[in-house]
């Protein structure tokens, strides 16, 4: 979908291709642990991983000894004997025997976790080293005179470039800035604005069209472009963002907030619907923005961005994207897309550490020789004109592009982290037999060298060109290795039989490597206390977040019940942790996130976490069936090697 890697990846050529190298070297199956093997010896992005500190199996089960002691401490004693409950001493090895939990030389843990946080690249922290050792010895001058030619005043300029690559934008486009949801108040601050009916998608030739004060918008008889438009159950934080930005204009969260939902009985939004639902508010005439997400954090869901985005924009609608699950996942095309704005968080995919430095995309139109009083927007002292910033001067004057969004001086330790993270990525493309030999959209010849790829030079060229900017250099090349690694961690979590029956796993995630990225999402129904979890969870489960609704009113966004620890989901989820080591994540009330990323990831990796689900669930089931009194054959049947 947003990618020529995705167009020509196909579920199909690869399960053949595992099927091939099953038959060639006379292995039984698929799941064979040796395919993995094979797969990893053909990956040229193999060198990256070991740019990566992974967090090891001995540092988790001393974080998970911690836990439970924590834990215990804190029960009653009728809790610490409730046979659902997890003891401190259950079956926990030393950190010292836990050589080789996963068969990996280096005894790292299986990170499929960088959904959430990405590890930390050894590039990052050296970045970071310097920056403190240029602070003790130049202090205050580190500003401008910086000894290894960096200085603190233009510390970003190196990390826009490179996030322009990972977006496919202009360098001018980009900023690094703040964190996701305080930027997505700046950009909707700057571009919503409830106004007289009229299109607001921004003009052509040099400039977007100024959007409308408030001062004339509730004229009688005007209708009011007040309606934005969401996907159902986005993240929070950006539902809360909505809501407020919604109150700050007088206006109601339940008559100016649109949220599209699937289908009843669906997980995923389809794009027809989507669309369909566009044309509809465009014939309304007071929709303003559509801002979705382009991964759903809970589905997983890839959205086709270039469609949603060319459909709005003809309707005369802004749009807007929330790129968190996005950025450094997929490739992306945001200035050839005509996006409008969007936002992202770098700690995921980008490996900027907890709560680092995000960033933004304005596309140029809306600032290329229009002033910041022509398009205001929250205005701070770096976003002025570099040239006269120090000069202090009464008036603001924006930076040309996404700069001029900048509020404040960002962190130059932030900035470094970053930078290291994005350095480490912009290796990939180099690395040998890692890119195809067909011309990058980006322009950028095979020969040249590797130091000139994300140049001040050739920012500039891209800055002053008309020619399309396409998808970068980096992320096609990430994508492609992407692709193959989800590939195979659904190919063995939907083999027959492979997971057990009575676990009910489904996959959430499309099936369609076109429509999402690295991360799937398996539901995982606990038959077995989900009688007495719906029950004891009632008052919760019907709470809307803007408020408790009147009886019998619409729940749109109903908070699901907490995902209660005795559940098989978060038992199981704890014993591969305990057991093999595996950090992945949940998210309430059903669903297991698992996340292979091709920066640092193997084939070997994703086995051992399809096979830890796999054995964490049927040990659990087993003692299920135990406890009960029921099922104990099934459950001894279900049993590990």
């Amino acid at each position: 979908m947003s990618s020529s890697s995705s167009s020509t990846f196909t579920t199909a050529a690869f399960e053949a291709e595992l099927g091939q190298l099953a038959a060639q070297h006379a292995l039984r199956s698929t799941a064979d642990a040796r395919i993995a093997d094979l797969l990893d010896a053909r990956d040229a992005l193999a060198p990256l991983r070991a740019e990566y500190s992974l967090p090891s199996a001995a540092a988790l089960q001393s974080a998970v000894q911690r836990k439970q002691t924590s834990q215990s401490q804190s029960q009653s004693q009728s809790q610490s004997q409730s046979p659902q409950t997890e003891e401190a001493s259950s079956s926990l090895p030393p950190p010292s025997a836990q050589a080789k939990v996963n068969g990996d030389d280096d005894n790292a843990a299986l990170y499929l976790c960088g959904n959430s946080l990405g590890p930390q690249p050894r590039r990052a922290r050296a970045l970071v080293e310097r920056e403190l050792g240029v602070w003790a010895s130049v202090g205050v001058l580190g500003h401008f005179d910086h000894p290894h030619g960096q200085p603190w005043v233009r510390s970003d300029d190196a990390v826009n470039r490179l996030m322009a690559d990972l977006v496919g934008a202009k360098p001018a486009e980009v900023a690094a800035m703040g964190a996701l949801t305080a930027n997505l108040h700046v950009l909707l601050a700057t571009f919503y604005r409830p106004s007289s009916l009229g299109d607001q998608s921004g003009g052509g030739g040099g400039g977007g069209t100024p959007l409308p004060r408030d001062g004339s918008i509730r004229r009688t008889g005007s209708k009011l472009r007040h309606k934005i438009v969401y996907e159902w159950k986005a993240f929070p934080s950006d539902q809360y963002a909505l809501q407020s930005v919604v109150r700050l204009h007088g206006l109601d969260p339940d008559t100016s907030l649109v949220a599209l939902k699937p289908r009843p009985g669906e997980d995923l939004l389809r794009t027809d619907d989507i669309l369909a639902t566009l044309h509809t508010l465009a014939d309304e005439g007071e929709t303003a923005i559509c801002m979705l997400s382009g991964i759903q954090y809970y589905t997983g869901q890839l959205f086709d961005i270039p469609l949603i985005t060319r459909t709005a924009r003809q309707l005369g609608i802004l749009v807007g994207w929330d790129l968190a699950h996005a950025f450094g996942n997929v490739p992306l095309a945001l200035h050839d897309w005509d996006v409008d704005f969007a936002a992202w968080c770098t700690y995921k995919y980008g490996s900027s550490g907890p709560g680092g430095i995000a960033g933004i995309f304005v596309h140029e139109r809306w600032t290329k020789g229009v002033t910041a009083q022509e398009l205001p927007r929250p205005a701070g002292w770096y976003g002025h004109n570099r040239a006269t910033r120090f000069a202090m001067p009464p008036q603001f004057e924006a930076m040309d592009g996404a700069a001029g969004f900048v509020s404040s001086n960002p962190s130059a330790l932030d900035l470094a982290v970053l930078q290291g993270s994005l350095e480490t990525l912009a290796r990939a493309p180099f690395l040998p037999g890692a890119r195809p030999s067909s011309p990058s959209a980006s322009g950028l010849k095979e020969e040249e060298e590797e130091a000139d790829a994300f140049s001040a030079a050739r920012a500039e060229r891209i800055n002053a060109s008309a020619e399309p900017v396409g998808f970068g250099l980096i992320m096609p090349v990430l994508r492609a290795k992407s692709l193959r690694l989800t590939a195979y961690l659904a190919h063995l979590l939907l083999l027959p039989d492979f997971l057990p029956s009575q676990a009910s796993a489904r996959l959430v995630t499309p099936h369609d490597p076109a429509q999402r990225g690295s991360q799937l999402c398996v539901r995982i129904v606990d038959s077995t206390t989900s009688s007495s979890s719906s029950s004891s969870s009632s008052s919760t489960a019907h709470r809307h977040i803007n408020g408790d609704k009147k009886e019998g009113e619409e729940q749109d966004d109903d908070v699901p019940p907490p995902l209660s620890p005795s559940s098989l989901l978060a038992r199981a989820h704890r014993r591969a942790e305990r057991e093999h080591a595996l950090i992945v994540d949940v998210r309430a009330p059903d669903v297991i996130r698992l996340a292979p990323l091709a920066q640092y990831s193997t084939f070997r990796d994703v086995w051992h976490a399809a096979h830890a689900l796999k054995d964490a669930l049927e040990k659990e089931l087993a003692a299920d069936g135990l406890e009960q009194g029921q099922g104990q054959e099934q459950g001894r049947g279900q049993g590990t090697k």
